[in-house]
């Protein structure tokens, strides 16, 4: 079957059309799904434990698996061209990276009830597995966008922690759809099914197991 070239591909081609938006790329690096992860992950650890060494253990433990691994794979994976780019633009690309992803941080799940990890920490990860598989799946049919659904994810997890002031970074989550949206990175329609796939995913997972 031939291949066709990474330019002629739709979602390549909707991202040559836009122009250039500073304030969008440093929107999109700052809420890059690792960061977003990396950030979250500590602020629910030190809320289960309120222990500073504790805090900084789990935390190192779920983000091993929830983002180094999964970037290391995504990196290697990048470099054997089975990937055109870091944030995969092309739908198709994000299938085995997914995989992945789902596979890690399962196993970090698998980890952290074998040490006795806080529930709370345990529906965290749950609810990172979620989200993975729910993205997974939808990229099987449409594409949709991680960054907001990450976002969105983790705004709803600080919603069900600290209530209804935590709201207010739905702000931040409709600028992080902004910027994906004016780098030509997805449609309007992709990032609004990000943000609604990740809040009810990630978020209501986290939120029930709790």
């Amino acid at each position: 079957m031939v291949t066709a070239p990474p330019e002629s591909h739709p979602d390549h081609q909707r991202l040559v059309r836009v122009q250039r938006s500073r304030a969008a790329d440093l929107i999109s690096i700052i809420a890059d799904p690792g960061c977003v992860v990396a950030a979250l992950v500590p602020a629910v650890a030190w809320v289960a434990t309120r222990d500073l060494a504790a805090t900084l253990g789990w935390s190192g433990l779920i983000l091993l698996f929830s983002v180094a691994l999964p970037y290391a794979a995504l990196t290697l994976l990048i470099r054997r061209g089975q990937v055109t780019d870091r944030q995969i633009v092309r739908r198709e690309e994000r299938h085995l990276p997914a995989l992945i992803a789902g596979v890690s941080v399962l196993a970090c799940l698998i980890v952290l009830r074998a040490l006795a990890a806080p529930q709370m920490l345990s529906a965290l990860v749950m609810a990172l597995v979620a989200g993975v598989v729910t993205l997974g799946l939808v990229s099987l049919r449409v594409k949709a966008s991680l960054h907001t659904a990450v976002a969105a994810g983790a705004v709803t997890v600080l919603v069900a922690l600290h209530g209804a002031a935590a709201g207010l970074l739905t702000l931040a989550v409709l600028a992080v759809g902004w910027a994906r949206w004016r780098a030509g990175r997805h449609t309007a329609a992709q990032v609004v099914l990000g943000g609604a796939l990740g809040a009810a995913s990630a978020g209501l997972t986290f939120a029930a197991l709790r």
